[in-house]
């Protein structure tokens, strides 16, 4: 005998949303002091999809999670780079402060777990570990003294 299939009801197999949580560490340098630091989240195709919000030597910025569901099973690059002022001269340098260039790219994979969750790895590890930037300070001017000494009342010869 066959069960009619209204009778069996219908099932909807519900997934979990999945979140990757991507941040950037600010070295320890004490010679910064209060200076405030962003970084930048790209996506694969070099399109900045986050700012963050500043942070101070010491510190980490985490971007906001970005969440993926079961459609989104796949592989997906980002960087993370320091957001460099637009004002900085030829060696990225501005007041004193020399920022750091280098960029890290990390590949996300969001993998079905099989039991209604999702599996995300960072390239190939299941959690994120920050990437440190470092900046260094240089004091920036010169000074140039000069002096003159006059004397008065007594003949100097």
């Amino acid at each position: 005998a066959s069960v009619p299939q209204a009778a069996l009801g219908s099932f909807t197999k519900n997934y979990a949303v999945g979140s990757a949580v991507l941040s950037a560490k600010k070295a320890e340098n004490a010679d910064l002091r209060d200076a405030e630091f962003q970084f930048e989240l790209l996506n694969a195709a070099g399109n900045i999809i986050e700012t963050s919000d500043p942070v101070k030597q010491g510190g980490t910025a985490a971007f906001k999670p970005i969440e993926y569901t079961l459609e989104d099973v796949g592989e997906y690059t980002y960087t993370i780079r320091e957001k460099i002022p637009k004002d900085v001269d030829e060696n990225n340098k501005l007041n004193g402060i020399t920022y750091d260039t280098h960029e890290k790219t990390v590949t996300v994979k969001v993998q079905d777990a099989g039991d209604g969750t999702l599996t995300i790895t960072y390239d190939g590890d299941p959690s994120f570990q920050a990437e440190e930037f470092s900046n260094t300070y240089a004091a920036e001017g010169g000074i140039s003294l000069h002096a003159t000494k006059e004397f008065t009342g007594r003949d100097w010869t």
